[in-house]
């Protein structure tokens, strides 16, 4: 479930099980990737107890929700187990096709300090800047397709958990 510390107690705000991602948006929302269990995902609304649940009827290419991230202005980014899609209010727009990340399981998603979007695939790390989508896939030596999670050190290096192959790092050459 999710659950809210106030008063000196737990308390339980939604029933949920497989809760598998959380982000925020600019007006205070939580909200819920709810996995494997198909749930889709969710909008919850603290201040008026309010929640809006997405799924394949409202647009999502699939109801397994893996991966979410703050987007833009009042967005939230969306990985699920069939593709990217970004939600603008109660609009759910495929983005994925847009700015080139395959049709596939998103398994995470963050963005950095710059706004750039990291997207951690079934088919290996995408990360789009705003203007352009740049890939490591096994056609330029990743070893993996299937990436998990990623993250960037301060010396340039982008390591990446991997499926078969543990952890990975690039430094742009190799």
């Amino acid at each position: 479930g999710i659950y809210k510390q106030g008063d000196g107690a737990l308390n339980k705000v939604l029933d949920r099980s497989w809760v598998i991602a959380l982000a925020g948006d600019d007006d205070g929302r939580l909200w819920i990737g709810n996995g494997w269990s198909g749930g889709g995902a969710s909008r919850f609304d603290p201040s008026t107890g309010v929640e809006s649940v997405f799924t394949k009827k409202n647009g999502l290419p699939d109801d397994s929700v893996w991966a979410l991230a703050h987007g833009p202005g009042r967005s939230v980014w969306i990985g699920t187990g069939a593709g990217l899609v970004r939600a603008d209010g109660d609009r759910i727009q495929d983005e994925g096709k847009r700015i080139g990340v395959p049709a596939t399981a998103i398994h995470h998603l963050r963005r950095d300090a710059s706004g750039t979007l990291w997207i951690s695939t079934a088919r290996g790390l995408y990360y789009w800047n705003g203007t352009n989508t740049i890939s490591i896939t096994t056609t330029n030596g990743l070893p993996d397709e299937q990436v998990w999670c990623s993250a960037k050190t301060p010396d340039g290096v982008i390591w990446m958990g991997s499926d078969s192959h543990g952890l990975i790092g690039y430094d742009g050459k190799a």
